[in-house]
């Protein structure tokens, strides 16, 4: 049975915990390895995706998206034309972010359709070829992506002005029809900034660091997709995530430690 202790500590906050095995924090948005949950969607309401709310987000933030086709079924986000953007807002501060989704190609295609997740910046839009619409090398494209092909291919732009993509796998890697998780790790900790992008775990590229000065300037997180007509495109399980970095893992476990120690001789008593 799980057995719950007040604790109250003189002059701080008064905590409870819950004794299962594990410690849980309360709050929505961190979980107990300290990771914070900036926002997580798994699409689980139906209507239209425009000015809906994420499952979880750090306040009132709400999707921003075409007025038409992007609709929740109540399991997935569907996209039903050929170009275009959906995205929240997000600034980051000094720390590892890891943003990621599952996307669904078409099955039995061959086509060049693009899936991607990303950053993007300020100026982000909604429209097809807009700012925030993938990471080409141009001023109109996004930061740090990942991206995956109806026809099984990967690749990754760090965006704007880097000189294109860095990387990606042959067609018919990833095949379609499944689900696949596009992954892209952004660590804002030193002066220049690197990211990384993954599908299923592997990696699309070498680590990308931003030269000196050419951090970019971020604004939101985001899907993006580009191809052809008549095509859908399915995402589920969209989150961002803050991870602490090794430092802060220390001061974590140290903070347990001491919880620990204080719950042993609760229960002794």
């Amino acid at each position: 049975m799980k057995k719950t202790l007040n604790i109250s500590f003189p002059g701080c906050l008064s905590a409870t915990f819950a004794l299962a095995g594990m410690i849980v924090f309360t709050a929505s948005t961190v979980t107990a390895q300290g990771i914070e949950v900036i926002y997580a969607d798994a699409f689980s309401r139906s209507g239209d995706l425009l000015n809906s709310a994420p499952e979880t987000r750090p306040g009132s933030e709400t999707w921003v998206a075409a007025a038409a086709d992007r609709v929740t079924d109540g399991s997935v986000l569907n996209f039903t034309d050929d170009r275009g953007n959906a995205f929240l807002p997000f600034t980051p501060g000094s720390g590892i972010y890891e943003l990621s989704v599952r996307v669904s190609t078409d099955p039995g295609s061959s086509g060049t359709n693009w899936h991607a997740v990303g950053f993007m910046g300020p100026d982000a839009g909604i429209g097809g070829g807009g700012p925030g619409n993938f990471a080409f090398d141009n001023p109109a494209g996004g930061y740090a992506w990942a991206l995956l092909r109806d026809n099984g291919a990967t690749a990754t732009f760090a965006g704007r002005g880097t000189g294109g993509g860095q990387g990606g796998d042959s067609t018919g890697t990833y095949a379609g029809g499944v689900f696949h998780t596009l992954m892209v790790r952004l660590d804002t900790t030193d002066a220049q900034w690197s990211y990384q992008a993954f599908v299923n775990g592997n990696p699309v590229a070498d680590e990308y660091t931003y030269p000196l000065g050419g951090n970019p300037n971020i604004g939101a997180v985001g899907l993006s997709t580009a191809g052809g007509t008549n095509n859908v495109y399915t995402y589920d399980d969209f989150q961002l995530t803050l991870i602490p970095e090794p430092s802060t893992y220390a001061a974590i476990f140290g903070g347990l430690a001491f919880v620990g120690m204080i719950l042993r001789r609760r229960l002794r008593e």
